[in-house]
């Protein structure tokens, strides 16, 4: 137990050193697309009371990290989201619920529309989902969800707004 435990000490220091060497990132063009996440939002005329406030992770702005919390008839909730870009593959999307649910999205821009899709398995059911955001401006956008089963037609699920916090 000991060894394992000086072994895990050891890992953690080296991974820091190594860490510490690398220079913070230039700017990256696709990343600084990710920039009309940034800032504190809500849902307008949303009765859960939304709020998402979203951030560069500090020292590279390569992550836009987003922290949501909402109410429910039995209590807050509460949510994070990573936005990124990986070479060769594109815009990522990753949402993380208190529950456990995790989503995996791809992401492309469509002039300066946002479209987000992904697939997931439930109940041995193939799902897909889409999410489109369209900017209305610097502090608003739509955004509208879409799933569809297997193969089948897409069905919207939800068509909000979001606006800036105030």
């Amino acid at each position: 137990m000991a060894g394992r435990r000086a072994f895990a000490v050891a890992l953690t220091i080296c991974s820091l050193a190594v860490v510490a060497q690398i220079p913070p990132s230039a700017p990256s063009p696709p990343h600084e697309k990710l920039t009309m996440y940034e800032g504190a939002w809500t849902v307008e005329g949303d009765t859960r009371q939304l709020r998402e406030t979203c951030a560069w992770l500090p020292e590279g702005r390569r992550h836009m990290v987003c922290r949501s919390r909402w109410m429910t008839a039995t209590g807050a909730r509460e949510g994070m989201s990573l936005f990124s870009y990986v070479e060769g593959e594109g815009y990522v999307y990753y949402g993380m619920r208190a529950s456990g649910a995790i989503e995996r999205l791809q992401g492309r821009l469509d002039g300066d529309r946002w479209v987000w899709s992904g697939e997931s398995a439930v109940a041995a059911k193939r799902m897909r989902s889409r999410a489109t955001i369209t900017p209305e401006g610097p502090d608003a956008f739509r955004f509208v969800e879409e799933v569809a089963e297997g193969d089948g037609p897409w069905k919207t699920e939800t068509t909000v707004r979001y606006v800036r916090a105030r």
